[in-house]
C-alpha cells in the first residue's frame, strides 16, 4: 500500500517485504551460455547440508559453480575461512586465508 505524506514516528508502522526475481535468473534468461561462478550465504547450516544445497543451487540456476560458506560459523577477523566449492565436476571444501581461497577458487573455475 502506498503510503503520501509523512509517515509518523509516533505509530507502530507495518512493513510487508514482497518476494523478489533472483538476480542470477535475470542473468541466465538474459545470457544463457555465460558461465557464472556464485556466492552462496547460509546460516547454521551442516557440511552435509551446505553440499547438498549448493549441489542443488548449481543445478537450479545452470551455474557454472557456487562458493558456500556458513555465515553462523563466519567470525569476522578469523584468519581464517571455510568454504565449499561446487561445481565443474568438483566438490571441495576450502581453509584458509581470504587471500588463499580467492587464489584457490580462481584455479578451481
Amino acid at each position: 500500500k502506498k503510503f503520501s505524506g509523512k509517515i509518523s514516528s509516533e505509530k507502530n508502522l507495518k512493513l510487508e517485504l514482497a518476494p523478489r526475481k533472483k538476480l542470477i535468473e535475470s542473468v541466465r534468461e538474459k545470457f544463457p551460455k555465460l558461465k557464472i561462478i556464485a556466492f552462496k550465504a547460509l546460516w547454521g547450516k551442516s557440511k552435509p547440508e551446505i553440499e547438498r544445497i549448493a549441489k542443488a543451487f548449481v543445478k537450479k540456476n545452470g551455474l557454472h559453480a557456487v562458493v558456500a560458506t556458513d555465515l553462523k560459523a563466519f567470525q569476522k577477523d578469523a584468519p581464517e575461512r571455510e568454504m565449499l566449492f561446487c561445481g565443474n565436476g568438483k566438490l571441495e571444501w576450502l581453509k584458509g586465508p581470504k587471500e588463499i581461497l580467492a587464489k584457490k577458487i580462481i584455479e578451481m573455475v
